[in-house]
């Protein structure tokens, strides 16, 4: 009696282990599968100092722009010299006047000769205007709104930007214009 019953937990077990075998199986494949897919969708991308690339400036991007009207305007801007490597996925580029030149090599290609430009010069983003795209100071309240979320209330404010157009007016909340310019009466 007590054998039999040990032979049929062994053989259970036994079992048991097979069937967790062929489903650590299924779920190894699966993973590969679906590497093999991903892998197809990248390139690898690695650059060296001094390279030339291209920047990609996303298109809702208020910072950086490459025209007036981002649906028309070129996906990639200028060929910049790459100055440094900052780990495996970040590279410093050779733009004067802007506040961050760090970017991620997702936003990066490669330039295949140095006097390449992308788009007419008219179209291509500025340096002089990148350092103007930051806003610095803020003028004046245009406006005020409470936004209302799921379950709490936001205040915001339209705000004109010293020295900008009436295109670069945003809504900012009043919290982050409170600390980031303490200066600044409503």
């Amino acid at each position: 009696m007590w054998r039999q019953s040990l032979q049929q937990v062994a053989d259970f077990l036994h079992d048991m282990h097979e069937m967790l075998q062929v489903a650590r199986d299924c779920i190894w494949s699966a993973q590969d599968r679906a590497k093999h897919y991903a892998d197809l969708k990248r390139s690898p991308r690695d650059f060296k100092v001094d390279d030339w690339i291209y920047l990609r400036i996303p298109k809702n991007s208020k910072t950086m722009r490459t025209g007036k009207h981002y649906k028309l305007s070129t996906r990639y801007c200028r060929p910049f010299r790459i100055i440094k490597k900052i780990g495996s996925l970040a590279y410093q580029l050779d733009l004067q006047n802007t506040a961050h030149p760090v970017f991620h090599v997702s936003r990066l290609k490669l330039s295949l000769h140095e006097g390449d430009v992308v788009g007419s010069e008219e179209d291509l983003i500025h340096l002089e205007d990148l350092s103007l795209s930051v806003p610095l100071e803020p003028e004046k309240v245009l406006r005020t709104r409470n936004k209302q979320l799921r379950n709490r209330s936001i205040s915001e404010c339209l705000i004109r930007w010293k020295g900008r157009t009436e295109d670069d007016d945003s809504w900012e909340r009043v919290e982050s214009i409170k600390k980031n310019f303490p200066g600044f009466h409503f």
